[in-house]
């Protein structure tokens, strides 16, 4: 009779427990999913000011750097007039740089007026950290500038320095790649993980 009303016992507990279990997991937070080169890239949630507003899920057809920086790191300073010099150059190919500081607007549109034609592309603010976060994060980026590029369909290729020689090389091949190919005929970009040279490239 002891073993009996033991078995009783555990049948009862069993579904409360499983219940249970059910309830606690349902109370955690899903883990978003890990972004990787090859990914579409997150979009940019938030405010601009300097240039048009940027979607990138809307604005396909365009490629992005997408540069995180401050006005307050020295570093940074130097990145200006060469990305400048790529939006310039690229512009009417259909480069887009997007210049992204978690300061407030207060603190970056003086810094952005001071520097006038010197800065001549989208420059934007992300005071919830949320857009820095999705990108930086994932690839355990800690430290700025640091830059991202995104091909025409939207797909996060490339991260690293935006000093980095190999990203203008990158751009350039992106743009021209699809500027000379119909929609039908376009090959898929390859995808390069940071530090990668074009003999390293492989296709997603």
């Amino acid at each position: 009779m002891r073993n009996r009303s033991r078995s009783i016992r555990v049948a009862l507990l069993v579904p409360l427990l499983l219940l249970g279990s059910a309830w606690c997991m349902g109370e955690q937070k899903a883990q978003p999913k890990r972004l990787e080169l090859g990914d579409p890239a997150p979009d940019l949630q938030v405010s601009v000011v300097k240039g048009d507003p940027v979607q990138l899920a809307r604005d396909r057809g365009k490629v992005y750097i997408v540069e995180f920086w401050a006005t307050w790191c020295g570093p940074c300073k130097y990145s200006i007039p060469h990305l400048t010099k790529l939006q310039e150059k690229y512009r009417d190919k259909g480069l887009v740089v997007v210049g992204i500081s978690a300061e407030t607007p207060p603190v970056v549109k003086p810094f952005v007026e001071k520097q006038g034609k010197g800065m001549n592309y989208t420059v934007a603010v992300d005071e919830s950290r949320k857009t820095s976060r999705a990108y930086m994060e994932p690839f355990g980026v800690t430290g700025i500038p640091w830059a991202f590029v995104v091909d025409r369909d939207g797909l996060l290729v490339w991260t690293g320095h935006p000093m980095d020689p190999f990203m203008e090389e990158l751009v350039g091949a992106l743009l021209e790649e699809n500027s000379s190919d119909s929609p039908a005929e376009k090959d898929t970009p390859a995808v390069l993980a940071p530090g990668k040279s074009a003999g390293d490239a492989k296709a997603p």
